[in-house]
Parts: structure tokens; sequence; C-alpha cells
């Protein structure tokens, strides 16, 4: 990874037009598609909105000179974080720290920001397909290291992050409104998402179901029963973690970039913990942001 003289032009060219590829089909990908599209403006402005893999006008624009320039310059003197995890003897220790010593410390610190709320964005795509995707995206300024980082969590949980939560029990299994729902709560950005897939003729009267549900949630908070629900689920998921190893590693990275050594006793603990006035709290700073909807037009419908 950090003792490469020379790139193979073939595998360059080879990796380029599949990236190319990707992009030029993405409109085919209708999930992709909309999950791209949505980012592009609820993010827009921020790195989070600009595609890991650049863009196609990017792609198609770079060369291998300059991704081995790129590779000198700033890969190699770009911070290095490193995480060992593992059964590791004896004999594995030289060379673990002969790329430990490569490790560097990070220049300005880490941290996790987002711009402030803005009024209401509400975008409408149409395309070929027979049904509807909508994603909304919720400023929720509540961060890793906030006090009420545990709540927000749980509140994701209760919303829509398991086959027990409101949008899934209410939207999906009792009006029948889509096909799948479910939130998803960033805590770099601040941000809680919906996600979900529909039939096209229940497009509008889905949209205002999750609206409304999200209103009557924040406006009246949640049962003792459904917070308890989500504690014991959340707890769980932690516990179940502690057998995975690639959830540990990434844990241990995420603690040393953020500065966050938290045991896994007080973990469990800080969940026991939440309050529904902690609850309460962290709901009132859910905000709708950004509306995003994708769906099929009316020749779709007629070539049935």
């Amino acid at each position: 990874l950090f003792e490469h003289t020379l790139f193979n032009p073939e595998i360059f060219n080879e990796e380029k037009r599949m990236i190319i590829e990707q992009w030029e089909t993405l409109a085919d990908k209708k999930r992709l598609y909309a999950q791209t599209k949505f980012y592009e403006h609820f993010f827009k402005g921020d790195a989070y909105g600009y595609p890991m893999s650049g863009t196609l006008e990017d792609t198609k624009k770079l060369t291998l000179e300059k991704m081995q320039d790129y590779y000198k310059n700033v890969f190699l003197n770009n911070t290095k974080k490193f995480v060992v995890n593992g059964r590791i003897e004896n004999n594995d220790l030289k060379k673990i720290e002969n790329i430990l010593i490569q490790e560097t410390q990070l220049s300005i610190p880490f941290s996790t920001t987002f711009r402030d709320p803005r009024p209401l964005v509400i975008i409408e795509e149409k395309t070929d397909m027979q049904q509807a995707i909508i994603k909304l995206g919720y400023h929720f300024p509540i961060f890793r290291n906030d006090s009420l980082y545990n709540t927000a969590v749980l509140i994701d949980t209760v919303l829509g992050g398991y086959a027990e939560s409101r949008l899934f029990k209410e939207i999906r299994e009792k009006e029948g409104l889509c096909y799948d729902v479910s939130s998803s709560y960033d805590y770099y950005k601040g941000v809680l998402t919906i996600s979900s897939g529909v039939d096209l003729k229940q497009k509008d009267r889905a949209l205002e179901a999750i609206r409304k549900l999200v209103q009557v949630m924040v406006a009246q908070g949640i049962t003792e029963d459904e917070l308890k629900h989500a504690k014991s689920y959340y707890a769980h998921q932690v516990k179940s973690s502690l057998d995975s190893q690639s959830v540990l590693t990434k844990r241990a990275f995420i603690r040393d970039l953020l500065n966050h050594h938290e045991t896994f006793e007080e973990k469990l603990l800080a969940i026991k913990n939440v309050t529904m006035d902690d609850f309460n709290k962290a709901l009132h700073l859910l905000t709708l942001d950004t509306i995003y909807i994708l769906y099929g037009g009316e020749n779709d419908k007629k070539d049935i």
C-alpha cells in the first residue's frame, strides 16, 4: 500500500473503465441513483455530497500520471492510522512495529459538523420505473461525543431501525403504504434519514403518512414499552458486536479518531440510563430539511 513505485497501466485502465461504466449505468439502478441524487441535494456543498469515486467527468479526465502524482505527493503524506486486531504471536510484533512507525497524527483535529438547518427543500424527479422511492433528510444535531448520542441511536431504533419500529409497523404493516421503510442516524453529520420504496399510486399518501408519523412522535414522545424494547435491542447489538472482529476494528479506529474512550460496561450503563426526558429533548431537535422523490411516469403504467 505504501511502497508502490509504478502502477500497472492495464489495471488502471480497467478500473477506470469499470467506474465510468458504473456512472453511465447509474440511472438503471434506481435505488442507488435515488441515494446518489438525494445525497447531492441534502449534502450540497459538503464533502458528503461528493461521490467517493469522483464524478463521471472527473473519472474521464483522470490519467495514470495524475494518479501517480497524487499517490506520491498527497496519499503518502496523509495522516495514517493503523488498528491491529486479532491473535498476535511474538514473531508478529516486529512486523507490526515496522508498520506502526509509519503512523502519523492528525494535523487538524477531526470534527463532526454540518451546516445549519434551512427552509425545506423538495425535489421530485421523474424516470422510467413502476414505483416511487422516497427519501427524507432531517437535521438532527447530535454527534458521537454529545451526551444525547445514545438517545439519538434509540430514537432511530424506535422510528425505523428494526422490525418493531413505528415506521415498519405503522407505514408498512398496518397501512400497507410501502414495500419497505427504514431510518438511519449518522453521528458524523448529525442527521437522520428515512428511505422508503412505495407503490406509485401511494406516493403522496405514503409521504404524508411518514411526515405525520414523525411529527406525532416529536409532539407526543414514545411509550415506556417502546423505550424498554429499544434499549434491549441496542444493548443486544452492542454485546453481539463483541463477536465481530470487523466491528471491533472499526470501533477502535473511531474511538481513536474522535478521542472517545468508553468501556463496554460504561456503554451499556449509558444505554440503560437514557430517560424519557432525554428522548423528548432529542426529538425536538429533529428538523425536516430535504425531501427527494424519484417516481415513474405515465408511460410506464401504460406499458404494464
